[in-house]
């Protein structure tokens, strides 16, 4: 009894010198391991209602686990997309005395380049059709990662443009 009595007075003072949350951090990690479920979201077959999972008012049947997925990839979807067409809408547009856009000589207009100072510059070079603009061509402003946060003109240029391939 001896050393029953030992080890658990071991065990107590060790607890005691290293605090019990210690003890305790790899239980309560393991809460979060749940995969891509919201916290607190019930998961399907737990007796929870799942969002998209409701029976059929008018026949009464239950939706196959596929038709919900199908429905929130939709939804996703829409969302994306609008979140691009008010993307150009709520970004602000570089301006053109920027010290990036110093650094990287862009202009709003690349009928403004002037050739002898920008030897890379070429005709026609623009950024609706370099690889890095983030738009359709019949976009006016659209995103670069050059400027990250910050809409490019499309009739502007840069001299680190790239050619759209193509």
């Amino acid at each position: 009894m001896d050393n029953h009595e030992t080890t658990v007075e071991a065990r107590r003072r060790f607890i005691a010198l290293v605090g019990g949350s210690v003890l305790l951090t790899p239980l309560v990690g393991l809460t979060g391991c749940g995969g891509d479920e919201e916290a607190g979201a019930p998961v399907a077959g737990d007796g929870g209602s799942t969002s998209g999972m409701e029976p059929d008012q008018s026949t009464g049947e239950q939706p196959t686990e596929s038709s919900a997925a199908d429905a929130d990839a939709d939804a996703a979807d829409a969302q994306a997309g609008s979140q691009d067409a008010s993307a150009n809408e709520t970004q602000p547009k570089l301006s053109e005395d920027s010290p990036q856009a110093k650094r990287l000589a862009y202009v709003h207009d690349a009928d403004d380049v002037i050739a002898s100072e920008q030897p890379r510059y070429e005709e026609g070079q623009q950024c609706t059709n370099c690889q890095l603009y983030q738009g359709t061509p019949d976009d006016e402003w659209a995103g670069c990662p050059l400027f990250a946060g910050k809409l490019v003109k499309g009739t502007g240029w840069c001299n680190a443009y790239a050619p759209r391939s193509g």
